[in-house]
């Protein structure tokens, strides 16, 4: 990803969201054990920000620009992501449970191994994400965008899948048991026998691809 890893000399980690962002206009990319619960980031451009490992529980960043930023393994329950662009952003097992996506762009985004239960995904980009592993139990991911992406092994329990696109989705794995996925297109999503499926669904008749 390209991420700034070596902890600059003198590095202490900003106090306010303003002190980092004036950082971050003047070149640092470096943010690694921010504590800022709440801070708000709305609208900012935080591209390749290297934001590993921070405690962002609240935080808004609606309609911030995170392109490629790393936020693997931060605290990031309850944020706010609406309409922010999270193209290829890196979440690899955040924990992102109640956290509001609406609107926002992840395409090609990391998820894998993250906490998104009871998330708000509704009308999100996630065409080409990975979520493998993920724990997406009962989010809203109503009309979502996930063409091609890797669901392998997720948990997807109870989550509301009405009208999502998922055609080539990788469903490997997947626990979809008690999943809304009414008006859902699966057609060309390959799954496989240990992929469990709401009661009563059919994944023949919805053109899902059982790869044994």
């Amino acid at each position: 990803m390209g991420y700034m890893w070596k902890r600059p000399a003198g590095y202490k980690p900003p106090l306010s969201a303003k002190t980092l962002l004036d950082r971050y206009e003047g070149g640092a990319r470096y943010f690694l054990g921010v504590c800022l619960p709440g801070a708000d980031f709305s609208k900012a451009t935080l591209q390749r920000a290297n934001l590993f490992h921070t405690k962002l529980q609240g935080a808004n960043f609606q309609g911030a620009d995170l392109y490629r930023a790393n936020l693997q393994r931060a605290l990031l329950q309850d944020a706010n992501f609406r309409k922010a662009s999270l193209r290829q952003t890196s979440f690899t097992s955040a924990k992102l449970q109640g956290a509001q996506f609406t609107g926002a762009n992840l395409q090609g985004a990391h998820l894998s191994w993250t906490h998104l239960d009871q998330a708000n995904l509704q009308g999100t980009n996630l065409s080409g994400a990975n979520l493998s592993h993920a724990n997406i139990q009962g989010a809203n991911l109503m009309e979502v965008a996930l063409g091609g992406a890797n669901l392998s092994q997720a948990d997807l329990g109870g989550a509301n899948l009405q009208g999502a696109y998922l055609r080539k989705a990788n469903l490997s794995g997947a626990l979809l048991q008690d999943a809304d996925l009414t008006g859902a297109n699966l057609r060309g999503a390959t799954a496989d026998p240990k992929t469990t499926w709401p009661k009563g669904f059919d994944p023949a008749q919805h053109g899902i691809i059982i790869d044994n």
